[in-house]
């Protein structure tokens, strides 16, 4: 459970930028476990923080453990090629293991390589074939192979919320597209009995997201919209899918709710937001929420 502990802390810190959540998952790994190496989380949270020359929380390339945590770095500051560099030349001291793996698969992702990525992330795969989290990597890879370019976001591999853009995806496509949403299925199946509630809802929004651009696939996000109801009835990407599909009846809600989740949430989902009750022509009835 330590290393658990400590995976979900990474994941806290490198996809929520939340370092007081992280804190706490820190402190039960090291409770169970006091001798574990958290130099990459060091490292992380000095990132995070603006500090500098953040590599040297890391100290020597000593172990696999340290050359992921080094390929993790370059890939929070998004280079990639760097990334890439540094994995050959240790390729040969260093046999990669399923976190190698992983981030190699990113990294290709980041470069559109979808064979490359494809093929690291299945090595990670069957290495550790009950990791959500690697799960997810497959069904993004599968979807992005299928979208535009011009969609793929500047920095980091999860799909944005779009409010006016439309892709219609060809037969071919759409079958990328559902094995992508069966991946999904599987990262959250995995979650169900898992008690970190924030990874379940994030494998929920992305499955969501993920489908609320593709025209003519709705139903492959049914299951996730009724799951995240049940989840988390006010949660932002919910909110804004029954905006964008004019299902949202304002009087089942409480708006001073709906203003502090924003207030809490993401830039992009506020910004999304917006847009959207501003074309759904109850702006409004939101303008004391979304207007500061």
């Amino acid at each position: 459970m330590a290393i658990y502990y400590y995976q979900f802390a990474l994941w806290l810190l490198e996809i929520k930028g939340k370092v007081s959540s992280a804190k706490r998952q820190i402190e039960k790994a090291l409770k169970q476990y006091p001798d574990l190496d958290i130099r990459k989380y060091k490292a992380v949270e000095a990132f995070l923080e603006g500090k500098e020359n953040v590599l040297a929380y890391l100290g020597e390339i000593d172990s696999i453990e340290m050359l992921n945590a080094y390929l993790q770095i370059c890939l929070n500051c998004n280079n990639i090629q760097h990334l890439l560099d540094t994995y050959e030349e240790y390729k040969e001291e260093y046999e990669g293991n399923e976190t190698t793996y992983y981030l190699l698969s990113i990294a290709h992702l980041n470069f559109r390589q979808f064979e490359k990525s494809q093929e690291y992330i299945d090595y990670a795969i069957k290495s550790n074939p009950e990791s959500p989290v690697y799960y997810m990597q497959k069904g993004l890879i599968e979807y992005w192979e299928i979208m535009p370019e011009y969609l793929f976001p500047e920095n980091g591999i999860y799909p944005l919320m779009y409010s006016q853009i439309i892709y219609v995806p060809t037969e071919k496509e759409r079958v990328l597209l559902s094995n992508a949403i069966e991946n999904f299925k599987i990262a959250y199946g995995l979650m169900k009995t898992s008690q970190e509630k924030e990874y379940k809802l994030f494998i929920l929004e992305v499955w969501i997201i993920s489908v609320s651009v593709c025209g003519e696939c709705e139903f492959l996000k049914r299951e996730a919209v009724e799951q995240l109801k049940r989840e988390d009835l006010y949660n932002i990407v919910l909110l804004a899918d029954n905006l964008k599909n004019g299902i949202l009846e304002l009087s089942e809600y409480d708006l001073r709710q709906i203003n502090l989740r924003i207030n809490n949430h993401d830039k992009r989902y506020l910004e999304y937001i917006s847009v959207l009750a501003q074309i759904s022509g109850i702006y409004k009835c939101f303008s004391s929420v979304y207007v500061k």
